[in-house]
């Protein structure tokens, strides 16, 4: 009971936020207060996918407090929850730039006001609640530690230039980095997986690659950290007789759609705020090297798919 009703008071909470965010000081340019309106109809008369940009975070916001009200359970899953308030709170931080590049006007003329502000760091506050309560449910013992530490290594000498195909200048190249990544998340499930591919692997893959800590958000807390959302089709894929099914190879093709639609998608908004790029730039760049890396990493798990449910049975841990 007490969990629902943290719940109801949080979607409330964002609710009401979310309300006084379209009429009260969302945006600041040149030194004028601007509302989430004022800045919506602004933007909307420049690059549409800016515009798109702007509305995302409100639309995303919106989710968060339905699925709030809708988790009627004391013990719902706290995992969609945490995605929303996370991904939401970052892209919040970013409106400033999603607006002046929309306009095509000079960033540093345009600051977030103060509801922005305070929904982005506040929803991002929120999503460690979450994070709490999905820790009271994984424990991390000394072989989950052990074995995060051996994918990442692994993940991390993946990356190295002798083993990837350079396809664009800026970074992008074909590479197997996110093999490991794929396994740590399907034989831990999604928490273990985020903070191995996100926090820890990118983080020392953000400090290696040295494009500065501000592509920390984006390119890799939540473009690596999007390998993890394989770990939410962990029950569907992994069996314990380790064989092969129909049901298992689809979802777990699925599962790296989605985890690399995820990854596309954070890298591709990084490619628009960051480096000032339009929408579709941005995501053709991003596609040129996803798709032939998410077609290797395909074929890869699949041949990989047995040896791991083997591991996963001689290695048994409960996984949330």
């Amino acid at each position: 009971m007490e969990a629902r009703r943290i719940r109801y008071f949080l979607g409330g909470i964002v609710f009401t936020f979310l309300i006084f965010g379209l009429f009260g000081p969302f945006l600041i340019y040149n030194s004028t207060s601007l509302t989430a309106i004022d800045a919506f109809v602004e933007c909307s008369k420049g690059n549409i996918g800016y515009f798109l940009l702007l509305l995302l975070p409100f639309i995303l916001t919106l989710s968060f407090s339905v699925v709030s009200f809708a988790l009627r359970s004391d013990k719902a899953s706290p995992y969609p929850l945490f995605i929303l308030s996370l991904f939401t709170g970052v892209l919040y931080l970013f409106c400033n730039l999603f607006y002046a590049n929309g306009l095509g006007v000079d960033p540093d003329l345009v600051f977030n006001g103060n509801l922005s502000i305070i929904l982005g760091v506040g929803l991002i506050v929120i999503s460690l609640y979450f994070v709490s309560k999905i820790f009271e449910q994984n424990q991390f013992t000394i072989n989950d530690i052990v074995e995060i530490a051996v994918f990442v290594s692994l993940a991390i000498v993946l990356d190295l230039s002798i083993f990837e195909i350079k396809v664009v200048a800026n970074g992008g190249s074909i590479s197997l980095m996110m093999v490991p990544l794929v396994l740590i998340s399907l034989r831990k499930g999604f928490v273990k997986g985020f903070i191995a591919c996100g926090v820890v692997f990118g983080l020392l893959s953000c400090l290696i690659d040295g494009y500065g800590f501000i592509t920390y958000p984006l390119d890799y807390l939540l473009g690596f950290g999007s390998m993890a959302l394989v770990g939410l089709f962990r029950p569907l894929i992994m069996n314990k007789e380790a064989k092969i099914t129909v049901k298992g190879v689809l979802f777990l093709l699925l599962a790296i759609i989605v985890a690399c639609i995820g990854r596309t998608a954070a890298s591709t908004i990084s490619g628009i705020v960051i480096y000032e790029t339009r929408f579709v730039e941005s995501l053709i760049y991003q596609l040129t090297y996803m798709g032939p890396s998410m077609i290797l990493l395909i074929v890869l798990s699949l041949l990989l798919y047995r040896p791991i449910m083997l591991m996963d049975i001689k290695y048994s841990k409960k996984v949330q």
